[in-house]
């Protein structure tokens, strides 16, 4: 900026030309408020989430405190059976129904992938599993289709894969679901939620070192990834840290 300066000066500009520094901020914008205020500042571009938050009545903060206060006390009993203190809740929020609830079992099974969230998902998957296998009968050998893709219905299937498009709730394992759990997910948690299309994300504690939520990463808003989904932080943290968890 010295250096500028003192060009402008030596070319005699200085009444023409009066650089100065302005604060920009380092990410996308979030809000339309935000646009309209850092759009002047630095050209950018703003696609609004049909979804965008738009804040909870008191029935909807009331069924969501109290799906966090359940998974807190999961964790509270898994830490008392020498686990990890981390537990997650799946809800189906179009007819408030637990679907599924698991905690960390790192330890009990020596199996360094069962984090809470994997388990949950499992959890989920395992009472989808009867419906499907007594719904969906597998073809015999000469029914079983043996036409091969072309890479263009390829392609196509994979464009038609996007966030704004409905998607049947049994395609996949957490569509359109909520997960509530005590603690940040981690990248390869969330990467699982974003695969099953998951709906909401809503979690006490953050995770300073691993989380993939808002703390390291932001997995639930990567851009090219062709799911997007909404999280909330700090649901209950303060209850959350009285209950011992951390």
């Amino acid at each position: 900026m010295e250096l500028l300066l003192e060009q402008i000066a030596t070319a005699d500009l200085s009444q023409v030309i009066q650089p100065r520094v302005v604060k920009v901020s380092r990410y996308a914008p979030l809000t339309r408020a935000q646009f309209d205020a850092w759009r002047p500042l630095w050209p950018m571009n703003f696609r609004e989430h049909r979804e965008r938050f738009a804040g909870f009545n008191e029935e909807e903060l009331a069924c969501a405190t109290t799906h966090m206060r359940r998974a807190i006390q999961l964790a509270v009993d898994a830490k008392e059976q020498g686990e990890s203190s981390m537990a997650a809740i799946l809800v189906d929020p179009t007819e408030n129904r637990l679907v599924a609830c698991a905690h960390d079992t790192r330890n009990a099974d020596g199996h360094p992938l069962h984090h809470a969230v994997m388990n949950c998902i499992s959890a989920a998957a395992a009472c989808q599993r009867p419906s499907k296998e007594a719904s969906e009968i597998p073809p015999t050998v000469d029914e079983r289709p043996v036409d091969v893709p072309q890479k263009r219905d390829i392609d196509t299937a994979l464009a038609d894969d996007s966030p704004d498009k409905a998607v049947p709730m049994g395609a996949y394992l957490c569509n359109g679901l909520d997960l509530y759990a005590t603690h940040e997910p981690c990248a390869m948690c969330s990467m699982a939620l974003l695969h099953s299309r998951i709906g909401r994300v809503f979690y006490a504690l953050p995770s300073t070192t691993t989380g993939a939520l808002g703390s390291c990463y932001r997995v639930h808003a990567q851009p090219g990834l062709n799911h997007k989904f909404l999280v909330y932080r700090g649901l209950l943290a303060d209850e959350a840290v009285q209950a011992g968890l951390e």
